[in-house]
């Protein structure tokens, strides 16, 4: 699972929003070898993952900005497969993401009433 901005998930429209079409993972890239961001996995030293589906707060898809601010956060999900896997330029790249990087913990663990949240 991968958190992200919901802005980068789903792009709102008072008329009926969508969720990204053509999303991709692309951890480090920071050390890519492209002259600047683009979608050419090779380019990047760890190649890139593409997500099976984005998860966003049911309220980013109903209200505008600025309301909307607090409401910017998204979740991609990868699936533990290496099909999904685009390899980069370093060869010794697991194409499992969950092997490739290093997760930060999440604690699930609260004692709050999650029926209250407004998952889309």
């Amino acid at each position: 699972i991968i958190l992200t901005a919901a802005h980068c998930a789903y792009q709102y429209s008072p008329y009926g929003g969508k969720f990204a079409e053509h999303a991709l993972f692309i951890p480090d890239q920071d050390e890519t070898r492209g002259s600047r961001t683009n979608d050419i996995c090779g380019d990047d030293p760890m190649g890139c993952w593409v997500p099976a589906f984005a998860v966003v707060d049911r309220r980013w898809t109903e209200i505008g900005f600025p309301n909307s601010v607090p409401y910017d956060y998204a979740y991609y999900v990868i699936e533990n497969d290496a099909a999904v896997h685009e390899k980069g330029y370093l060869a010794d790249i697991p194409d499992i993401l969950d092997e490739a990087v290093e997760p930060l913990p999440v604690n699930f663990h609260f004692n709050e009433d999650i029926s209250n949240y407004n998952f889309f």
